[in-house]
């Protein structure tokens, strides 16, 4: 019997942040371990990011460069699709990655937020839309067109500018629940797997809940964490240091925001560390506060915590509407949702404005949440309505094998 070689299957992150690296590392996981002998994965990061997400994996790595503008990432991606030789890839939210793949017509899937599909029926995802409500959104769906279409050019692709031809061309994996974010198009290739954990980052700390909770001794429990925002570290210092002035028990998770020696705390007033399981630290904290990534939401939703966002780009931004939205949340964008939705299409006018919001507000906000019961109240409903089940990770797996290999 001949023996049949494996397929090479290439994982290429988007270079980002933290979370796209965390959940297609854990996709690539279970990728290993369902397709047994019938895959090689390796999986692509760039010496930015961080080294001790992957740590432990039994995923194999390649490194390729960052790249300062689109020509150069697709001549990178080409280089690494030369160097690679892959049969099928997977990305993850990195659109120029996805391009390149298809312009050498190796088939990819896409691991990706709905967000970013061209196809809104409200403001940040609004579930009651209204006619200025759908009209913000057409207009969100053309910006959003215009950038996938610009992608596309630089990319050389013969598809004539029709984004539409190049989505439905693929299979797409949403990390996410079915109905989080409405879109008034649904397509064949749209796949809805639920939230993805890597699971291995929580088990490296198995009794981190119950540890803070016993060193809490009954104080409320305020989790922080800024992932890789682009917050500047003194003003993490500043909520924290304020933060810690009150009754408090603070969990810091530093990520990429500050390092160790830049911010202390008394070891009975908290916990701080570069990173913490997030999912635990979520479930032991009465309060979130955060940059409203969808990792930080979803965690919220999971464990029907109340969450404090303060975003910090487009992507935050939407996720921290969300949590608005469902009650369950305080945007510390003040300005009305219409207004503030057109910010986000200029990534330096929203950091400035972030930026511009005193520290004292963050912490004004917790206190509210912390004494108001509605916030958690609603939390919990959310809760109760998505689910605390985060297998996304297989589902993925399934979808990559179904439709890859």
């Amino acid at each position: 019997m001949t023996e049949v070689e494996p397929r090479k299957l290439l994982f290429v992150a988007e270079p980002a942040g933290i979370a796209h690296t965390a959940r297609l590392n854990a996709i690539a996981e279970a990728v290993v371990y369902a397709a047994e002998d019938s895959a090689e994965v390796v999986f692509a990061v760039t010496p930015e990011q961080d080294e001790t997400i992957a740590t432990g994996s039994s995923v194999a790595r390649v490194s390729y460069p960052a790249a300062e503008s689109m020509g150069e990432a697709m001549r990178n991606y080409q280089d690494l699709l030369s160097d690679v030789a892959p049969d099928e890839v997977v990305v993850d939210g990195n659109i120029a990655a996805m391009l390149a793949v298809v312009r050498e017509d190796i088939p990819v899937a896409l691991v990706i937020n709905s967000y970013f599909m061209p196809y809104h029926i409200g403001v940040a995802g609004e579930e009651t839309t209204t006619m200025s409500n759908r009209a913000i959104a057409h207009f969100a769906n053309g910006v959003l067109r215009y950038k996938l279409r610009s992608y596309a050019r630089e990319a050389n692709l013969p598809f004539g500018g029709d984004i539409d031809s190049i989505l439905a061309g693929v299979p797409i994996i949403f990390p996410e629940w079915p109905g989080y974010i409405p879109l008034k198009r649904q397509l064949p290739n749209f796949n809805y797997v639920g939230p993805v954990i890597l699971d291995r980052l929580e088990g490296e700390q198995p009794d981190f809940e119950q540890r803070a909770l016993e060193q809490a001794d009954c104080r409320p429990i305020v989790y922080v964490s800024f992932g890789g925002s682009g917050m500047p570290a003194e003003k993490l210092t500043e909520i924290v240091d304020q933060l810690s002035e009150k009754d408090y028990f603070l969990i810091v998770s530093l990520g990429r925001t500050a390092s160790l020696d830049k911010l202390h705390l008394p070891e009975d007033n908290g916990i701080v560390a570069k990173y913490v399981p997030g999912l635990s630290a979520s479930n032991a904290a009465n309060v979130i506060v955060s940059h409203g990534s969808q990792g930080m939401v979803t965690h919220a939703i999971m464990t029907g915590t109340p969450i404090v966002c303060l975003p910090y780009n487009f992507d935050q931004s939407f996720h921290s509407y969300k949590a608005q939205e469902y009650g369950m949340g305080v945007n510390l964008h003040r300005l009305p949702r219409k207004l503030d939705f057109f910010r986000t299409y200029n990534p330096s006018w929203l950091k400035k404005y972030a930026d511009g919001i005193p520290s004292r507000v963050a912490v004004e906000a917790v206190t509210e949440v912390l004494e108001s019961s509605r916030y958690t109240q609603h939390a919990k409903q959310v809760q109760t309505r998505f689910g605390t089940v985060a297998n996304g990770s297989r589902k993925a797996a399934e979808v990559i094998l179904r439709t890859l290999i």
